[in-house]
């Protein structure tokens, strides 16, 4: 049932109930370390949409750790990755997010994520000044 709700008030972009949810559901391991890896990515960034960026990002270090440790898929990677470049474009760091751009590009260079984070990065330049 959290899991369900879980989900669907990250959908809304409701990132403080979201998180509370999934943090309930972290607390006891579902015995899947894939499953809790992408747990984890939700958590972070349900915590990047109520804007709390310092903990999206401790949490984005945690879930590619875990993810890792778990030997996750390489979608999940991608994701991880993309988030990256989302935590810093939403909080407007315009060093951290061309440098998760690239990341992103190396990585993932087939990924349709990689449109999306230039586009974004475009963007970004432009409404806060980057270079």
């Amino acid at each position: 049932v959290w899991e369900r709700k879980a989900l669907e008030m990250h959908q809304r972009g409701d990132g403080a109930r979201a998180a509370a949810l999934l943090e309930k559901l972290l607390a006891t391991p579902s015995g899947d370390a894939v499953k809790d890896a992408w747990r984890r990515y939700l958590l972070a960034d349900a915590r990047r949409l109520d804007e709390d960026y310092g903990a999206a990002a401790r949490e984005l270090v945690a879930t590619e750790k875990a993810a890792r440790a778990a030997g996750a898929d390489a979608q999940l990677l991608e994701r991880i990755d993309w988030l990256g470049f989302a935590l810093a474009r939403d909080s407007r760091d315009c060093s951290r997010a061309q440098g998760a751009l690239a990341r992103l590009e190396k990585d993932h260079p087939s990924s349709p994520l990689v449109a999306e984070a230039r586009r974004d990065w475009t963007s970004l330049k432009s409404v806060a000044q980057c270079s």
